[in-house]
């Protein structure tokens, strides 16, 4: 489990230096074997059209990461 700390470190870096590690996960993910998705299979993808509150979670969060960019 992630621990609150490297959450708080990664939340304090500079949004460039956040995208370069999300770019870093992501190409470890790429080809960790638990990630590959067979042709072929249908897979679910979940999206908050059913979910308005979501919705709301999420503006209130790029709102939030907005007043703190620019405060």
């Amino acid at each position: 489990m992630l621990s609150l700390d490297l959450k708080s470190q990664v939340l304090n870096l500079p949004i460039s230096d956040r995208l370069e590690l999300m770019q870093v996960i992501v190409t470890s993910l790429q080809n960790h074997p638990m990630t590959q998705l067979e042709s072929g299979v249908p897979y679910e993808v979940w999206t908050p059209n059913e979910a308005p509150q979501a919705a709301q979670v999420l503006l209130d969060l790029l709102a939030a990461d907005a007043a703190q960019s620019h405060g």
